[in-house]
C-alpha cells in the first residue's frame, strides 16, 4: 500500500533583512541521491530579482528544497544574498513527519561555532555580497571532537617547510572529499573521492599567508573542519 502521508521533512524560515521570509526544506528519502534528486526544487528567483535571499546551493543552483537520505552526520549547505549589508534571522518552523533528529543547528565553518535554531532563531549580518560556502545546517555539533567518530584521529596542518597542507589519516578513513575555504568562507580548491590513504599533501604556494579552514567529508557524510595557519617559506 502506498503511504499519502507527506515526506519526512524539516522546514526552516529566514526573515530576510526584516522584509519578508524564505522557507527551506530539508526532505528526507531511503533513495535520494546526495548531490541531486529528482525531489531538489530551485528557488523561484534564481534570476537573482530579490534584493535579499537564502537559499540551498547544489551543482552551481540555488534551491528551496534539497532532498537526501537520511544520516545524522549529513549537512545541508546554506547559500546567502544581499545587495547591501542585511541580517537573516533564522529559526526551524515545522518538523513534518519526522523525528530522527533531537537538535538542529547553523554551524558557521570558519568559527566552527554552532547556534541552535530549532528552539530559537538566530540572526547573522552579512556583508553585501554572495555567501555560500561558510554556514550549513547539522544535527550535531564538533563532530571532530565526539570520541565516537574516527575523523577526531585525522592530523591536518600545514607543513611550512615543504609548503603543503599535509594530512595524516592513520585510521585510512575512505574520505570523499577535502575543501579548502579562506577566513571569508571562499572555496579555495576542493579534492574529491581521495580514497583511503594514510597521507595526504597539497601545494599552497599559491596562496597567500594567512588562516584556512579545511573541511573533510568521508564517504559516509560525517565531516570535520581544521583551521591551518599558512606561511609559505618562500
Amino acid at each position: 500500500q502506498i503511504s499519502s502521508a507527506p515526506a519526512p521533512h524539516i522546514r526552516i524560515n529566514a526573515l530576510l533583512n526584516n522584509t519578508g521570509i524564505r522557507q527551506s526544506a530539508l526532505v528526507f528519502m531511503p533513495d535520494a541521491n546526495d548531490s541531486y534528486d529528482r525531489f531538489d526544487s530551485k528557488s523561484p528567483d534564481t534570476g537573482g530579482n530579490l534584493p535579499f535571499d537564502m537559499y540551498l546551493p547544489m551543482i552551481n543552483t540555488e534551491f528551496v528544497q534539497s532532498c537526501k537520505a537520511f544520516n545524522i552526520n549529513k549537512t545541508f549547505q546554506l547559500g546567502f544574498k544581499n545587495n547591501v549589508a542585511a541580517t537573516f534571522r533564522l529559526q526551524v518552523a515545522e518538523f513534518v513527519n519526522f523525528n530522527d533528529v533531537n537538535n538542529v543547528f547553523l554551524h558557521d565553518i570558519i568559527t566552527n561555532q554552532y547556534f541552535d535554531i530549532k528552539n530559537a532563531s538566530y540572526q547573522l549580518s552579512l556583508p553585501a555580497g554572495i555567501n555560500s560556502t561558510r554556514y550549513e545546517i547539522t544535527f550535531q555539533t564538533n563532530l571532530s571532537t565526539d570520541p565516537v567518530s574516527v575523523l577526531s584521529t585525522l592530523n591536518v596542518y600545514h607543513n611550512d617547510t615543504n609548503n603543503t597542507v599535509t594530512i595524516k589519516n592513520p585510521k585510512k578513513i575512505n574520505l570523499k572529499s577535502c575543501t579548502l575555504y579562506d577566513i571569508a568562507g571562499k572555496a579555495i580548491f576542493t579534492e574529491n573521492n581521495l580514497g583511503s590513504n594514510d597521507f595526504y599533501a597539497y601545494s599552497t604556494l599559491n596562496l597567500s599567508d594567512g588562516i584556512y579552514i579545511d573541511k573533510l567529508t568521508s564517504e559516509e557524510g560525517e565531516d570535520t573542519s581544521k583551521k591551518i595557519a599558512v606561511f609559505n617559506t618562500k
